[in-house]
Order: structure tokens, then C-alpha cells, then sequence
């Protein structure tokens, strides 16, 4: 079903790899990538992604023998070089040719992507990054300290995550602020009107989020924090007769000059939902989907599946292993965290065949069975060369291959399982990445 967006994808992406287009819009100067070199540009992304979380003279003698040009291998110095030509944002490029293809409005739209109740469910988070401790990464990000004392140099990164279809939609890096802001500054675009809504964390239970999402005419659903809500929230969370009513809010005092300054409505409609959770506390949704046939049982699962963005983070982080950078400078973070997102996104389209085939597989036992996520991403690092380099196989060969990874050793689904977060201690943790942790490699 999805095997011809996947090879349409892979074609488009082998093209765009070795297009002038892309040199030009990305490189750091004008004079870059005007002569064929031994690392052009299209070797440079494939080891830049083939490459990640390894020792970089590891990741080229890797990648050279696979291209069968060890007469060439390159040392790690000119390698470092030589990623100082192109620009990181480079590959949320890649990572937007992706969804143009994979979202396409065509006859297989709803065959091909995963939707609830016709629309795309996206979660927007944050997730604090720790970078390397340099003078130039200490004046572009955030200091995180402790008793006045720095600690360590952190990035916020702000993602608009699919939950249902396991894709990046957008992806930002930067100083830490208000998670808010980075819908407002960087996000609206990438939520359309109508076909999607957005699902969010307390975090982003603020009037003036919600006023802006109305005044665009998007759909949202947001978790309330009780601890600091709108008093007519807090009556409707403690009346326990009270689970589904609409309600009109005011603006805030402490909103009035932000909602002034971006016309923002002053009032607003809100659907109030509380849903029980499986350990018999209750949770207040925050909406502006009035529909009667969406049922608080209905928003209950929306929200739910906002842990599919919270299982992307513990990917990046330590799977992926986001934070161990192979370099220092702040075009060296991008080209590292862009890559790991744009990775992250090709291995999810590239699963789906391989996940349809193994429910069918398995639809006679007690579980249904999935993909690995864990091999299928060290699959995808490993695989990218021949994907996207190697032109001796054709795009059957190569697809046929890749199937052949994917379908082994794979997890099984157990459905409504839950496990407490465990608190561990600093040395605890020392331990498990010292000894645990299988990086990839």
C-alpha cells in the first residue's frame, strides 16, 4: 500500500542530494561546492546521517568501504572541514520533501495517511538538549544553573510532532522561552485550518494560545493545569456532575496588552471535557470543538495519544542518542539534531509496508505485532548509503533488501500496559549510560 510513495520518496530525495539547487540555497558560502570534490555534497548528508553517534574516522572508513572507494577515504580533519560548507537547516529541507510527497491530496491520501475522524492529530512539545560547553554555544543558547552557578549549555528544541503517523512536521532549535512562543513565532504555518488539530500539554493552557488559535480558525485540545486556571474552570473540575458543558471566557489582566498587541479576540468560546483517567483521577480538556458527536470518550483518546510525541523524545534521546554531538560548533549541532529529525521521519514512512505486513502476520495470535523501532532505525542509518549512493541496485533491489531488515525481531503490541516513572539516582543513571545503553553504531 505505501511501497510507491516510499520509492517516489527515495527517488526525489536521491535527486534532490545531488542537485545544484540545493548547494546553492544551503552552502555557507558562495565559493563552496563549485568544484567536484572527493566529499560532495550529497556524500557529505548521507555520512553526516550515516555517521551519527559514531567516531567520525569510525563513520568515513564505514561509509568509504560501502561505496567501494577506500583509494579515496578522506581524514576526519578534511571531513570536518568540509561540513562547514553547508548550512543544517539543509535537512529540514529533505525533511519538508518528505511530507510534500507522503501528505500529497490525491486519491491515496486517506488510504496512505493515519487520521482521526478525518483530521491529523499533531502534538506540539519541548524538550531541553544538553550541547557541549563552548563560548560560541554559551552565547547562542541557554546556561542552566544551579545556586548561581552554570551548570551546563542547553537548546530548547520546540517540535510539531503527527502523533498518528509518527512524523516531524517542524522543527526549531534555540534559546529557552516560553513554550508558547515558539507556536507563534515558528509553528502556524506547518497547522492547517480545519484538517488538523492540535494536541498539547498544560503548558500551553494560556488564554492568549488559545485565542490565537481561534482567530486562525485551528482546532486544538489542550490538558488544563488546575493548579493555575480560570475560575470557571476550576468550579466546572470540582463539580463532579459537570462533564461536558461550553463556557465563554474573558481575557485576562495579564493578557490584555499581548492580546491587544496581536488582535487577538478578547473573548472566547471553550469546550470544557473531564475525562477519567485509569488511575481514577480526573484531567479538564480544554477545546474549541464543539461538535456533540465527539464524545468526552473521544477526547480521552486524543490525548492519549499525545504519548506518541513523549516515545519520539525518548528516541531522540536514547535511541538516537540526540545529545552525544560530533562536534563543537553551533553548525555542527544543527547538522547533527536536523539530520537525527530528518532520519527519524525517512524511518517512519519507510516502516510502514513492513508494519501492515507483520498485523497481517500476526492477526491469529494473542498480539498484534510491530515493527522494531530500535533496529529499524540502526537499519536505516546503515542502509542510507545504498538508498540514496549506491547505483548499482535498482529500486527494487534495494526495497526488497530493506523489507527483509525490518520484518525481523519484532516487538509485540500489549495493549493498555502502563509503568510507573522511576525516579533513579545520579549514580543510577552514571551506571545505566556507562554500562546499559546500547548506542547506535
Amino acid at each position: 500500500m505505501y511501497k510507491k510513495r516510499q520509492k517516489e520518496i527515495v527517488l526525489t530525495l536521491t535527486d534532490h542530494l545531488k542537485s545544484d539547487w540545493l548547494k546553492f540555497r544551503y552552502r555557507t558560502l558562495d565559493k563552496y561546492f563549485t568544484r567536484e570534490r572527493i566529499l560532495t555534497l550529497d556524500r557529505l548528508i548521507v555520512l553526516v546521517i550515516r555517521g551519527l553517534r559514531m567516531p567520525i574516522q569510525n563513520a568515513i572508513n564505514k561509509f568509504f568501504r560501502q561505496l567501494g572507494l577506500i583509494d579515496l577515504l578522506p581524514t576526519a580533519s578534511a571531513y570536518s572541514q568540509a561540513r562547514d560548507k553547508f548550512k543544517g537547516e539543509l535537512f529540514l529541507e529533505l525533511n519538508q520533501t518528505i511530507l510534500r510527497i507522503f501528505y500529497r491530496a490525491d486519491e491515496d491520501y486517506e488510504k496512505i495517511v493515519s487520521l482521526w475522524k478525518g483530521r491529523r492529530l499533531l502534538g506540539i512539545d519541548c524538550s531541553m538538549i544538553n550541547l557541549p560547553d563552548t563560548d560560541e554555544l554559551r552565547r547562542k543558547y541557554s546556561l542552566s544553573k544551579n545556586g548561581g552557578e552554570v551548570q551546563r549549555v542547553q537548546a530548547q528544541c520546540s517540535l510539531v510532532y503527527d502523533l498518528l503517523n509518527d512524523i516531524t512536521i517542524n522543527a526549531t532549535l534555540g534559546k529557552q522561552k516560553a513554550e508558547k512562543e515558539y507556536i507563534f513565532d515558528n509553528h502556524d504555518e506547518y497547522i492547517n485550518e480545519a484538517s488538523d488539530i492540535a494536541v498539547l500539554d498544560m503548558n500551553y493552557a494560556d488564554y492568549s494560545v488559545m485565542a490565537y488559535f481561534i482567530s486562525k480558525n485551528k482546532y486544538f485540545v489542550i490538558r488544563d493545569r488546575l493548579t493555575h486556571t480560570f475560575r470557571q474552570v476550576w468550579e466546572f473540575a470540582r463539580d463532579p456532575e459537570r462533564k461536558d458543558e461550553i463556557i465563554t471566557l474573558e481575557v485576562t489582566g495579564k493578557q490584555r496588552q499581548r492580546v491587544r498587541k496581536n488582535r487577538l479576540p478578547r473573548q472566547i468560546r471553550l469546550r470544557l471535557i473531564k475525562v477519567r483517567l485509569y488511575d481514577g483521577r480526573d484531567e479538564i480538556l480544554l477545546t474549541n470543538l464543539f461538535d456533540k458527536s465527539i464524545t468526552p470518550e473521544d477526547f480521552k483518546e486524543v490525548y492519549q495519544k499525545r504519548w506518541n510525541q513523549e516515545t519520539y523524545f525518548d528516541r531522540l534521546k536514547n535511541i538516537l542518542s540526540i545529545e552525544k554531538f560530533s562536534g563543537f560548533s553551533d553548525q555542527i549541532i544543527k547538522q547533527d539534531f536536523y539530520g537525527t529529525v530528518f532520519l527519524s521521519s525517512l524511518e517512519s514512512v519507510m516502516i510502514k509496508d513492513a508494519d501492515v505486513e507483520l498485523r497481517e502476520r500476526s492477526k491469529d495470535l494473542k498480539y498484534e505485532e510491530k515493527v522494531n523501532r530500535s533496529v529499524s532505525l540502526s537499519t536505516m542509518i546503515d542502509y542510507t548509503v545504498d538508498l540514496f549512493l549506491n547505483e548499482k541496485k535498482t529500486i527494487d533491489e534495494k526495497f526488497e533488501e530493506l523489507t527483509v531488515f525490518l520484518l525481523k525481531n519484532p516487538v509485540t503490541v500489549r495493549p493498555h500496559r502502563k509503568y510507573e516513572r522511576k525516579v533513579r539516582s545520579s549514580y543510577l543513571k552514571l551506571r545505566y549510560y556507562k554500562y546499559k545503553k546500547k548506542n547506535i553504531s
